[in-house]
């Protein structure tokens, strides 16, 4: 009999809104100068669902994280003044919350038991209705990265 590998996306959007200055573009650019967004963000994560619990994470989980670890960090801020974001171009910002969203649920896996079924995190940060950043990586490899960081730092 022939395996079937499945793959199923939740995703879910959120808004918070911050100002943010680009210091490392050219002098005179628009986006040098302290301007604000009401940011969108869209979490999506993959991976098999549960066939006991029918789910693959619980929206719950996903929110508190989020709205914790995330948009408490980043609401009504200005966003160069948040450690790590010092250059807080839309992937920057993607890629910031991509890994906050991780270390959150690697963290206390007792408390977050389904998210050893998520494979993949996909975040979007929209600047506008025209403009999004994607931020994604297979939670396996990043894994490997750290723990290759580990071992060079030993």
């Amino acid at each position: 009999m022939k395996t079937i590998l499945t793959s199923t996306t939740l995703r879910t959007t959120y808004e918070f809104e911050s100002a943010h200055a680009l210091p490392r573009l050219a002098d005179g650019h628009k986006c040098k100068r302290v301007h604000g967004h009401n940011f969108k963000l869209t979490v999506a994560v993959s991976g098999q669902v549960d066939p006991e619990s029918g789910m693959l994470l619980d929206y719950a989980d996903l929110d508190a994280v989020v709205e914790q670890h995330v948009i408490g960090e980043l609401d009504h801020r200005l966003l160069n003044e948040v450690p790590g974001l010092e250059n807080p171009t839309s992937e920057n910002i993607a890629e910031w919350i991509w890994t906050k969203i991780v270390k959150q649920f690697l963290a206390f896996p007792r408390l977050y038991p389904q998210f050893n079924r998520v494979k993949t995190l996909i975040v979007g940060v929209s600047e506008s209705a025209r403009y999004e950043s994607t931020f994604t990586m297979d939670i396996n490899y990043y894994l490997e990265l750290e723990a290759e960081t580990l071992v060079q730092g030993a």
